[in-house]
């Protein structure tokens, strides 16, 4: 006889053999799990040495640097971070600066507002750099000048942080002020040499002009007379040298003016019937330029006084100076006497 159900033993038995097929399936599922989570945990292992190693060169690049950086999280603009360079620059240990205000490190309380007012609104009007020269104060109360350049991060164009990079200048500053002094002590010698050659020159044409008092010969007077000329023109330029804001230039619009007055005088006394007509440019000249010309037209003035007017007649002398490209200059002179 055929049994058409299986037995109570059968079903059981089966049963047994699905569950273990079920557990061995759960459990293969369960170590591809665990194996895709061990694959996983060291991805992130190694990126977290990876993030760590690269957070350990930014921050000795960041301690390198020489100057001071200082970090501000906005809002609130309390310090945030600070480089090792603080120590060096401030005096203060980095970890005395953070939570605090930037205001501390300022000289002055007015300055610190009014470069929080400017910073502020830099950060209004999407300004990226900023620089300041301002006073700083040291921890232990010393005032230095200091150098700040201030920028800003920005996230989803949003301002987060207020970087500073400041900068000790003290050696800078008092660099320029040897320089300065330096080159003050300079223009003083230089001016008193202008002096003391004008007034040596004053000298020389005073005596010239004393000898030819005693010379009976006219034809010798002449002569004295025109080498006084060229020696007063000599002296006059020194003289504008010694009197000028810039020793190293002269105005040549007043050196001419005053030099062709000064020999109109000389040959044309207090007779006013030869007139002066000037057409100078504002040109600033070194002396290596304004002496060759003041001798120049010292020449062709007093040949126009000595022989374009005789007998006292009346006339006119014409100069004119402006400059051409090249650094040179074009000197025109004219009279309207006699040959």
């Amino acid at each position: 006889m055929i049994a058409l159900e299986p037995s109570y033993a059968e079903l059981e038995a089966e049963l047994n053999n699905l569950r273990a097929v079920l557990d061995t399936i759960r459990a293969h599922e369960a170590d591809a799990i665990i194996g895709n989570n061990k694959v996983m945990l060291l991805r992130l292992q190694n990126a977290e040495a990876l993030l760590g190693q690269e957070k350990r060169f930014l921050q000795q690049l960041y301690d390198t640097i020489a100057d001071a950086v200082v970090v501000e999280k906005i809002p609130g603009r309390k310090i945030e971070s600070v480089n090792a360079s603080v120590k060096r620059i401030f005096g203060y240990n980095p970890e005395e600066l953070l939570g605090k205000s930037i205001g501390l490190l300022y000289a002055d309380r007015d300055e610190y507002i009014h470069t929080a007012k400017i910073i502020g609104k830099a950060i209004l009007q999407q300004q990226s750099l900023l620089s300041f020269d301002m006073a700083f104060r040291h921890k232990n109360g010393k005032i230095f000048p200091g150098e700040a350049v201030v920028s800003f991060i920005r996230e989803a164009g949003k301002p987060v942080r207020v970087i500073r990079v400041i900068r000790d200048i003290s050696e800078h500053k008092n660099s320029e002020k040897r320089l300065k002094d330096s080159l003050s002590e300079k223009e003083v010698l230089l001016q008193e040499l202008y002096h003391r050659t004008k007034n040596n020159m004053n000298l020389i044409s005073s005596l010239m002009s004393l000898q030819s008092y005693i010379v009976d010969d006219k034809k010798l007077v002449n002569p004295f007379k025109d080498m006084q000329a060229r020696i007063q023109a000599m002296a006059l330029v020194h003289e504008k040298l010694y009197n000028s804001k810039d020793l190293n230039e002269i105005d040549m619009e007043s050196y001419i003016a005053d030099l062709a007055q000064s020999l109109l005088r000389s040959y044309n006394g207090d007779d006013k019937n030869i007139s002066l007509v000037l057409n100078i440019e504002e040109i600033p000249a070194t002396l290596e330029t304004a002496m060759p010309c003041g001798l120049i037209i010292n020449e062709l003035m007093t040949n126009a006084l000595k022989y374009a007017f005789p007998g006292g007649a009346a006339g006119q002398i014409r100069i004119s100076l402006c400059a051409l490209p090249d650094n040179r200059l074009r000197i025109i002179f004219s009279d309207n006497g006699c040959g």
